[in-house]
């Protein structure tokens, strides 16, 4: 690893993680983190070497760390949704993904809150957060791809369906939703699928 260069330590701390190595890439991320403190990526590793390890309260510990040195990026309070997640807190990770969302930049963790709120069985009160997101960001067709993988996810194929079309609005050439759509009215026994999946030709 060249010496000060950050993308050498987290390219390391990356392959490390691939292989589930939690302890080694922590060892290497503690060294870019020695010179460069306020790295984002490094700290977002850091929280994911610490999940690795099952040590979820390092992971948490590290990830308010992150709100207080950077209270107006949504990372920090992202992390902390992730962490609840992969315990299975699915209330405390909505609220900390609501927090992220309301930052700059945030909406990118909306189809997450949509989970936790899902995963939590607050569907009304899901479908209500993930309404008004797609009505503030209505080009947004990244979110609704999201929006649409976690409604299929949970068996909502409805939803799905109606998040899926709605990319297609924005855009129509988009082969993977074709497809995932197609998929969707298959499993209904639709027969517009095979003209769908068509189109993704």
């Amino acid at each position: 690893v060249a010496p000060k260069e950050p993308a050498g330590y987290l390219g390391q701390a990356n392959v490390l993680l691939s292989m589930n190595d939690g302890t080694g890439a922590n060892k290497v991320l503690q060294q870019l983190l020695d010179f460069a403190p306020t790295n984002v990526e490094a700290g977002r590793l850091t929280v994911t070497a610490a999940l690795v390890q099952k040590l979820p309260d390092k992971a948490l510990t590290i990830a308010r760390g992150l709100q207080r040195s950077a209270p107006a990026s949504p990372l920090g309070f992202a992390l902390e949704g992730e962490v609840h997640m992969d315990q299975k807190r699915w209330d405390p990770a909505a609220a900390a993904f609501r927090a992220a969302t309301a930052k700059p930049e945030g909406e990118s963790f909306v189809a997450r809150q949509y989970e936790a709120l899902v995963n939590g069985n607050k569907t009304d009160e899901a479908k209500r957060v993930a309404a008004d997101s797609v009505k503030q960001h209505p080009k947004n067709p990244q979110l609704l791809r999201q929006l649409a993988g976690v409604a299929y996810n949970s068996g909502d194929r409805t939803q799905a369906k109606a998040y899926y079309e709605q990319v297609l609005e924005l855009a129509p050439k988009d082969v993977a939703v074709l497809n995932n759509l197609a998929w969707i009215l298959v499993e209904a026994k639709d027969p517009k699928a095979l003209a769908i999946a068509q189109r993704a030709v």
